[in-house]
């Protein structure tokens, strides 16, 4: 979703950009939901190996995203919409089965506070 926004960049507006992100303050989390569902499909999922404290370093954050965006790039990754990345194929085999557990693990992921990792 980005991509249009990004190539409309100079190569010396990346430096200022980056800057600029890197002074925010990150996103209050959501609040957390009424049970815990979602906190044990995420578990099972995995997620928190690679974009939480202490994994990938080139995963982005998930906590605290906006619920509804998480869901969708689940969705489609799920869905083979978003098929580029050398993670695309373990993400679409992740959601494969899930619907309504995507929505759950948006949730609990969305309720999660920001990290300085």
């Amino acid at each position: 979703q980005m991509r249009s926004i990004v190539t409309e960049l100079m190569p010396e507006d990346f430096p200022v950009v980056v800057q600029w992100f890197s002074e925010q303050e990150p996103p209050k989390p959501f609040p957390h939901p009424a049970d815990d569902t979602g906190m044990t499909l995420t578990g099972d999922a995995g997620c928190l190996d690679c974009h939480g404290e202490g994994g990938a370093q080139d995963a982005p954050h998930l906590s605290a995203q906006h619920p509804g965006y998480l869901a969708k790039q689940m969705r489609d990754f799920r869905d083979g919409v978003r098929s580029h990345g050398v993670a695309a194929a373990m993400h679409r085999e992740v959601f494969q089965s899930m619907d309504n557990e995507i929505d759950q693990i948006a949730a609990y992921l969305a309720s999660l506070e920001r990290s300085s990792w």
